[in-house]
């Protein structure tokens, strides 16, 4: 039976930090994901055995070691290598909030299987929490400005994408400053239902 969700991990010398983010995931009370780890040429000496050991430690999770071609390269690279329907990006060094936000993510769109995309929000370590508002979207325009009223922005770390979107439109990361906006904006010309979630997905 195929999983639920893909999570793609870039990586690049975030050492015992990718620990955290792992056992962000291995607490969540829902378990039906995938984990592709990219390990993008990391130098540390730390970061590229840890990748093997917790992909030897647990089947969900799989590790790709790649030539150094930079955040938006390693994402595409794990997107490839993934297989899920629901797709989700986070950073090696950053964390899921709670142990439910995975099951949250799959309770909503069981509620709402026409959803494209899922923006949730985000607390910055260093900073106060982030809200967005729990409301759904069949006009991407309305989407886009409560996202941005929100502050919830392009982020790709707080945002769940369909794969069949992706692949029907070829839609990548760019090799380019503030990729992961560029990447939002061009998903929406083809997403049809969206959803802005009140739940707190993510730790920055």
């Amino acid at each position: 039976m195929d999983s639920f969700i893909s999570i793609i991990i870039p990586v690049y010398n975030t050492g015992e930090k990718l620990k955290v983010c792992v056992n962000s995931l291995l607490t969540q009370t829902f378990h039906d994901y995938e984990v592709v780890l990219v390990d993008d040429c990391s130098t540390d000496g730390i970061t590229p055995n840890l990748c093997d050991y917790i992909a030897a430690s647990d089947s969900r999770f799989s590790v790709l070691h790649c030539k150094n071609g930079g955040v938006a390269v390693a994402r595409n690279r794990g997107f490839e290598a993934s297989s899920c329907e629901y797709v989700v990006f986070i950073d090696g060094d950053d964390q899921l909030y709670l142990n439910d936000v995975l099951q949250s993510i799959h309770d909503l769109i069981y509620k709402y299987p026409s959803i494209d995309i899922i923006k949730g929000g985000y607390q910055r370590i260093e900073s106060s929490t982030k809200k967005t508002i729990h409301r759904l979207f069949y006009r991407m325009e309305d989407f886009l400005y409560s996202n941005l009223k929100a502050k919830c922005g392009g982020f790709t770390w707080n945002t769940v994408y369909r794969r069949s979107i992706m692949m029907a439109h070829n839609l990548r990361m760019e090799e380019a400053s503030m990729e992961d906006h560029i990447f939002f904006l061009k998903y929406l010309q083809y997403a049809k239902c969206a959803f802005l979630a009140k739940i707190i997905f993510y730790n920055y």
